[in-house]
C-alpha cells in the first residue's frame, strides 16, 4: 500500500507543476503570473505564480505523506507480529 501511495504522491506534486506549464497554451491558472512576469522581466510577478504553486504541491506532498504513514501504521498494527514462519507471535 505504501509504494502506490509513493506513487500517487510523486504524481500529484508533478502535476501540480505541470499545472502551472498550461498558462502556455492559454489555459490559466496559477502560471499566468510567471509567464507575465518573465515577458515583462519582473521577479514580483513571477514570484507571485511561484511561490503559491510551491506551496500547493508542498502541502499535497504532506498531506499525502502524511496518509501514507497513517495507512502503512494501521496496517501494521492490524496485522500483529509474525515470525519467520508465519506463526503468531503475540
Amino acid at each position: 500500500m505504501g509504494v502506490i501511495l509513493a506513487g500517487v504522491r510523486v504524481a500529484t506534486v508533478i502535476a501540480i507543476g505541470i499545472a502551472t506549464i498550461a498558462a502556455a497554451i492559454g489555459a490559466g491558472g496559477l502560471g499566468v503570473f510567471i509567464f507575465r512576469g518573465i515577458a515583462v522581466v519582473n521577479n514580483q510577478l513571477i514570484l507571485a505564480g511561484a511561490i503559491p504553486a510551491a506551496a500547493i504541491a508542498i502541502l499535497a506532498d504532506l498531506a499525502i505523506g502524511w496518509l501514507e504513514r497513517r495507512l502503512t501504521q494501521m496496517k501494521s498494527r492490524g496485522a500483529g507480529e509474525q515470525g519467520s514462519r508465519g506463526e503468531n507471535l503475540n
